[in-house]
């Protein structure tokens, strides 16, 4: 990434209060101790271990990889293509997964880090 922390983008804030606030309010580790809705997320988020209660996707990455933001678990979790051991594509079935918009907007904000 271009190193530091971006600010939210508009459409990211947009995207997590509607799609993932449902869930991912507070650091649970029922929801991977992953809060998405305050201003702070990028700083909580850059090149922590990924975390799911069922399995050891710490093992396989960073919700946010600055050094490769393509291999971000946060980003692979909302395409559907995470690795093994990190769950499902987010959101959670019945809701339908996130618009290519709002996919693109969130690949957008990570590759900015």
């Amino acid at each position: 990434g271009a190193g530091g922390i971006p600010a939210l983008d508009p459409c990211v804030q947009q995207v997590f209060m509607v799609q993932c606030a449902a869930c991912h309010t507070t650091e649970t580790t029922l929801f991977g101790n992953l809060a998405l809705l305050d201003a702070n997320v990028g700083m909580r988020l850059a090149d922590k271990p990924a975390y799911n209660v069922t399995a050891p996707c710490a093992a396989h990455g960073k919700l946010i990889n600055t050094a490769d933001p393509s291999q971000s678990v946060l980003l692979q979790r909302i395409k559907g293509n995470q690795p093994p051991g990190c769950g499902t594509q987010m959101p959670l079935p019945p809701t339908p997964p996130l618009s290519a918009t709002d996919q693109a907007c969130i690949e957008t904000w990570i590759n900015k880090f």
